[in-house]
């Protein structure tokens, strides 16, 4: 597999500091407000308001202690302005058995029919823990393009995180009722792929992804269209199918969220606030699906669609995969990296002797915490999480953040 050079043997970002007292506390009185649905449609701000909630309680620990009180403030202010989004749903839960629940959950996300999959769902959170509610819906969710595929983030976050933020569990209602309230809207390409057939690799998939053809405009960059421009087309299964057979998750793991660190690095940067952050994120979700759902391969299957669409879609580069930024002449104080734009923030993070290395991904961190964008603190949090998954490439991840940091606090600003 075509890689960077491995990191020195250091720890590929900057350990957390313990939880503040009184953090967990905020986090779930955050949560409480935002487990209730809305009635109406979500917007883009009611629709990631349940991951943002994880994603900012998760990196209050990375975020300088200086910055903690501004971070806490955004976290804070998620659930005031969710408060005021329209009224709450009114299903509750039924009291059902979790093996009655999981079955009617099926069916109703199968059947379009929001409300009962909230309230089965309701049932599921109030009998079992995170693993087991993982597996009782994970097979519903993984594939799901409803709410722009984003319950795969929020069941990936419930497992990663959702300990640390008491009733956190709830959060998953939200994205449960989008996934039902369009069944249709599904990755579907590997459920006709043929069983027997050559074994892929992760070179093979890295290949099918560093410069794949357009399938053409379907009108709009969101995720929904841009994913089923590849589906529907037949791009996925021509470029994917023998790429993913067989592939393990590991491999496929190293292998695709490399890709998508290298294109928020390297390809064009007016889609690094929501094309490039979708291609980690929504990928990272999906595989971490894997030890939940009935067939693993079927994680890999969609988290390779999700790279496929957004490089096929946006991308306008070919990917160098053994790519280094060339190194800066000098060091950035943490204070001034980001101001300095989103490639020299990356090349600073990517050549930075590991000591100097955790400050700058210190102020990247207190960045995400307080910047207003929710993309932002998903996507930052995912890369620290991926460099700790996968050391030899932790340069990799972290620039990645960086950049996108950077491309905030200048391409970015005042949006």
């Amino acid at each position: 597999m075509a890689t960077t050079t491995p990191d020195a043997a250091a720890p590929p970002a900057p350990t957390p500091t313990p939880p503040e007292p009184g953090d967990a506390v905020l986090a779930g009185e955050v949560a409480a407000v935002v487990a209730v649905p809305r009635a109406a449609e979500p917007d883009s701000f009611v629709l990631h308001a349940p991951l943002e909630v994880l994603a900012r309680a998760a990196l209050l620990p990375h975020v300088a202690p200086a910055d903690r009180p501004a971070a806490r403030a955004r976290l804070a202010a998620v659930a005031d302005r969710f408060a005021v989004a329209g009224p709450p749903v009114a299903t509750g839960p039924a009291g059902r058995a979790p093996d009655e629940a999981t079955d009617d959950l099926r069916a109703a996300t199968g059947a379009g029919d929001a409300d009962a999959a909230d309230a089965a769902v309701q049932d599921l959170i109030a009998a079992l823990g995170p693993q087991e509610l993982a597996a009782a819906t994970a097979d519903v969710v993984l594939p799901s393009l409803g709410g722009a595929g984003h319950g795969v983030i929020a069941l990936r976050s419930l497992l990663a995180h959702g300990g640390s933020v008491p009733g956190g569990a709830g959060l998953l209602r939200g994205p449960v009722r989008a996934v039902a309230g369009h069944p249709g809207a599904q990755v579907t390409w590997h459920r006709r792929r043929p069983a027997a057939g050559a074994h892929g690799s992760a070179a093979d998939l890295q290949a099918a992804l560093v410069a794949p053809p357009d399938p053409g405009d379907p009108g709009s960059t969101f995720v929904w269209p841009t994913v089923a421009a590849v589906e529907d087309g037949g791009l996925a299964a021509d470029l994917l199918g023998d790429a993913t057979r067989g592939l393990g998750v590991p491999e496929a793991r190293r292998a695709l969220l490399r890709v998508a660190a290298h294109a928020m690095l390297q390809d064009d940067p007016d889609h690094a606030p929501y094309g490039w952050t979708h291609a980690l994120t929504l990928a990272q979700g999906a595989l971490a699906l894997a030890p939940w759902v009935a067939r693993p391969e079927d994680a890999v299957a969609v988290a390779a669609t999700y790279v496929l669409a957004f490089r096929a879609r946006l991308g306008s580069a070919r990917l160098d995969l053994g790519w280094a930024p060339p190194p800066p002449a000098t060091l950035p104080r943490p204070d001034g990296l980001l101001a300095l734009g989103p490639a020299a923030a990356a090349a600073a993070v990517w050549h930075a002797p590991p000591g100097v290395r955790a400050g700058l991904v210190t102020a990247v961190a207190s960045a995400a915490g307080v910047g207003a964008d929710a993309h932002q603190a998903k996507y930052v949090l995912s890369c620290l999480e991926a460099a700790a998954e996968d050391p030899p490439a932790a340069r990799l991840f972290l620039a990645a953040a960086a950049s996108l940091a950077g491309w905030w606090a200048t391409a970015g600003a005042g949006t």
